[in-house]
């Protein structure tokens, strides 16, 4: 399997040097791309087709990590869409030059690798997943695949508090094994969200990282939710309470912000001195930590979902918006996805985005991008237009967040 160039690119980066500066000119042009997309979409009515997609093959999980949102007992583990379905849609759909496989746990498939194969041929991939589930035979198969772009790979601090934060005992020396495996021949990226009993260890999971030859950590802030912004989301929105199946655990941040602020400063500069891409997740989180801390970001200024450029597909086929918000718009079984990225339900939810500027839901969610000039300039003319419009029953929402 022959690499591409630009993957090889990445991996050269990654090793001698140089990848955070790309990272973060690469940030800057994508921003860009997404302004661009929102003035066409504002002025016309109509998003320009994705070119990225977030695939969950499954919601079945071989884990229950206490932090994780998802409430599966909410979600039907059936009617999945099969091997000849999934590999079927992304041949009718060239256009979808990337695709991100999320779950669940992705590796709970039995047919995952030759999902992998088919779409290695002509896809930019990236799989995340907890690495219980990669054992040698895997790790072979993945190292043929040219175009696996990113392993991430869950890691929450030493054993004890890793198994004891995913409920699992040996979870911690198999994600351990897996990127030990995979990190000298697969970009890997080790992925940690910020809890209390974890925050006091992130300086020395960089340590631990440049042992096993990984290049790049994202360290992500826990989304904390509550049943008041489900059910802010709920009614703003028109949704009913199948859209948002997110367990809400009453969670809360069992640190001090300082604390935070120091840790994350001391685990950057450690990854510099190791030569490791530290990557904060959402991109906003150190300029604006306080209002992270606090979850009020949304209340200080106005905000753009970057899920205009990415479709977001639920294991049914279902076309959400997002991991969190999945009122469907259309079944890709059912309508070619052209039609529903630009179904009235699909536009007129993207509009109250922009007007309500995101939903409570969207506290911290990496998906997130400050609102430009050029867009605020655009939104009062919008909410004039969308005043006497309804979506769902919803009304508009006044506030100013």
């Amino acid at each position: 399997m022959v690499t591409p160039v630009r993957k090889l690119i990445k991996q050269l980066l990654l090793r001698y040097g140089g990848y955070t500066t790309a990272r973060k000119a690469n940030a800057r042009l994508e921003y860009r791309r997404l302004i661009q997309r929102y003035i066409r979409f504002i002025e016309t009515g109509c998003a320009a087709l994705p070119d990225r997609v977030i695939l969950e093959p499954t919601q079945r999980c071989n884990l229950r990590c206490k932090m994780c949102f998802q409430d599966r007992k909410a979600m039907s583990a059936s009617n999945e869409l099969n091997h000849e379905q999934i590999t079927r849609f992304f041949d009718l759909n060239p256009y979808l030059r990337k695709v991100t496989f999320i779950g669940g746990e992705v590796f709970v498939r039995h047919d995952i690798m030759d999902i992998l194969r088919h779409l290695n041929r002509t896809r930019d991939i990236v799989i995340c997943t907890n690495g219980t589930l990669i054992g040698e035979a895997e790790v072979r198969a993945l190292k043929q695949f040219g175009r696996i772009y990113t392993i991430c790979i869950s890691l929450d601090g030493p054993r004890e508090i890793h198994d004891s934060i995913r409920q699992s005992s040996g979870s911690y020396d198999k994600a351990v094994r897996a990127i030990s495996l995979l990190a000298r021949e697969i970009p890997v990226t080790v992925n940690l969200v910020i809890q209390g009993e974890n925050i006091l260890f992130m300086p020395d999971l960089i340590d631990l990282c440049a042992s096993m030859q990984v290049k790049k950590v994202k360290i992500e802030m826990e989304r904390i939710f509550s049943s008041e912004k489900r059910d802010s989301a709920i009614s703003e929105f028109g949704l009913l309470p199948s859209d948002i199946p997110l367990a809400i655990k009453g969670r809360v941040r069992q640190y001090p912000v300082d604390t935070l602020r120091n840790l994350l400063g001391e685990a950057r500069a450690r990854g510099k001195r190791r030569g490791i891409d530290v990557y904060i997740d959402p991109p906003y989180l150190i300029e604006d930590l306080d209002a992270c801390y606090s979850d009020t970001a949304l209340a200080s200024r106005r905000f753009i979902c970057q899920k205009i450029n990415t479709a977001t597909l639920a294991p049914n086929g279902d076309l959400v918006h997002c991991l969190h918000i999945r009122k469907p718009f259309g079944n890709i079984m059912s309508a070619p996805l052209e039609e529903i990225w630009n179904s009235e339900n699909a536009k007129a939810f993207r509009r109250r985005l922009l007007v309500n500027n995101l939903t409570p839901l969207c506290e911290n969610c990496p998906f997130m991008s400050p609102a430009p000039d050029s867009i605020l300039r655009r939104i009062p003319a919008l909410e004039s237009r969308l005043a006497s419009v309804r979506l769902n029953g919803a009304g508009v929402r006044r506030t100013k967040r």
